[in-house]
């Protein structure tokens, strides 16, 4: 124990906590997503000590310039351990919502053409929110609500990577979890 800390413990004080590092709001840049490529996507996740939050920007072209649409993901964060290069996280669903901000999104998961045609619901409104949980949305078969998901993510330099979020919501038992890191990069915000 340093001089200092024992000083700071002495006089009552606790030494200064550092956050861990995993710890903070992290973003994608616009990334291209869907049939060649041809949509974006922004993602921004929030770790807390007790949230995993993450909001998904999805774009009409690669460039991220016309918003079709926006998933929200709230999860409560259970456990976070870093015994390996890797942090393991485990987490439980608590609401995933997905909102249409165009008209022609709303179209087209109106249409009853298949069976994940607007993730199998219908009734769908410009800028109202409403849950997937549970749900396929193809190409995603999203965890429903009250899930537990196990994840790893590393931090590579200045970027997080995760092992499944937000891609893969398969990931329900610690035999699952990703040994490995997906190729999207997160870069800390806050």
């Amino acid at each position: 124990m340093t001089a200092t800390v024992a000083l700071l413990l002495l006089l009552g004080v606790s030494p200064p906590v550092r956050p861990l590092p995993v710890l903070g709001t992290w973003e994608t840049p616009c990334l291209p997503i869907g049939e060649r490529g041809r949509h974006g996507v922004i993602t921004r996740v929030t770790l807390n000590n007790r949230r995993l939050q993450a909001v998904s920007q999805v774009y009409e072209t690669r460039a991220c310039d016309v918003p079709t649409f926006k998933l929200h993901f709230r999860g409560t964060l259970l456990s976070l351990q870093a015994p390996s290069g890797r942090w393991l996280l485990r987490h439980r669903v608590r609401a995933i919502t997905l909102t249409p901000q165009a008209q022609a999104v709303v179209a087209q998961y109106n249409r009853t053409d298949g069976p994940t045609s607007g993730c199998g619901m219908q009734g769908w409104k410009l800028g109202v929110a409403r849950s997937v949980a549970g749900r396929r949305c193809a190409p995603i078969d999203f965890a429903p609500v009250g899930a537990l998901l196990y994840d790893g993510a590393w931090i590579d330099g200045e970027g997080l990577r995760f092992g499944a979020f937000p891609q893969i919501w398969s990931n329900r038992s610690a035999a699952l979890r990703p040994d490995r890191p997906l190729p999207q990069s997160f870069r800390r915000v806050r």
